[in-house]
């Protein structure tokens, strides 16, 4: 086998469902592109990988490896994640490679797992970057601990969506993260929009943490997957929307005539779409969380076609 004379440096993207890590990822990929030949692995929990999809669609040159179905850094799909991840740098022989970790992953045993053969023969871990939804945190850092152990594993933390969070709120997330992570640098941002810079990689610079991780099987989480070759002309997305309250996160794209698509996303009650031209994809639409079903995602597009 080829072996390389340099690693990859390898960027992890950490954050729970919604905090920002696909509005990270573009910023890098913008900031770098262009400069050095990056390549990006993507990590979807659900069968499908919608995010892959938008990247695909605004970056059409930019070399993207979609693990989907479950978290890489679960036993159950670890051999799979280290031996395609592998031959992905083989074939791309990327300058960077940045690892968008699903947003159920529990990171916590990173370091032993880049260490496996036949990755660590390629890349090595350089820095971890965690995102933090502030609006959500206080909520969610009370009873995950995979949100706990993402901040605790990260080397940069960004603190994202300030916006929406007064000052007292800020300062008690800080404390909160910074009891969880004391040497982490941490940022506050909005829509992740803070100055990046990736090198100097901290490459072989520092020694492997033992890291034990308690993911032994995927977590118990719903995912509800739609697709179809339809046009969903009329479609009410505030209905399609208020069908499903208790998704943690949805996302996805819907074609309403042959030229336009809509692409929705929600995390938790926060619901957004927007008007694409240019889409070429059919609708499919993931939910994450809650008690969504398959059955009942099915049920809430067919009530908002029917508006």
């Amino acid at each position: 086998m080829e072996t390389f004379a340099k690693k990859v440096p390898t960027y992890l993207l950490t954050g729970y469902l919604g905090s920002g890590k696909t509005t990270l990822l573009k910023r890098l990929v913008e900031t770098y592109r262009g400069k050095t030949n990056i390549a990006v692995v993507q990590n979807e929990f659900a069968p499908g990988n919608i995010d892959g999809s938008e990247l695909k669609h605004q970056f059409k040159d930019l070399q993207i490896l979609e693990i989907n179905n479950g978290s890489v850094f679960c036993v159950c799909r670890l051999s799979d994640f280290v031996v395609q991840a592998s031959e992905f740098i083989r074939l791309h022989r990327p300058d960077l490679l940045i690892i968008e970790a699903s947003g159920l992953s529990d990171p916590i045993a990173i370091q032993q797992i880049m260490a496996l053969q036949p990755l660590v023969d390629v890349a090595q871990l350089s820095k971890i970057w965690t995102v933090v939804d502030a609006a959500k945190y206080l909520k969610l850092s009370q009873t995950n601990l995979r949100v706990k152990h993402q901040l605790a594993v990260a080397d940069e933390i960004i603190i994202n969506k300030c916006d929406l969070v007064g000052q007292s709120d800020l300062e008690a997330i800080e404390s909160s993260v910074r009891s969880l992570n004391k040497i982490a640098t941490i940022h506050h941002a909005s829509y992740c929009e803070i100055e990046i810079d990736l090198f100097p990689a901290r490459l072989d610079t520092e020694e492997t943490t033992p890291w034990l991780t308690n993911e032994s099987s995927r977590p118990d989480i719903n995912v509800a997957m739609f697709k179809s070759r339809q046009v969903f002309q009329g479609f009410d997305e505030e209905k399609f929307f208020a069908e499903l309250p208790d998704a943690q996160r949805i996302k996805g794209f819907i074609r309403l005539d042959n030229s336009i698509t809509l692409q929705v996303q929600g995390s938790f009650e926060q619901r957004t779409s927007q008007l694409l031209k240019d889409y070429k994809g059919n609708t499919e639409l993931v939910s994450i969380g809650g008690s969504i079903t398959p059955r009942k995602l099915r049920a809430a597009i067919k009530k908002a076609q029917s508006a």
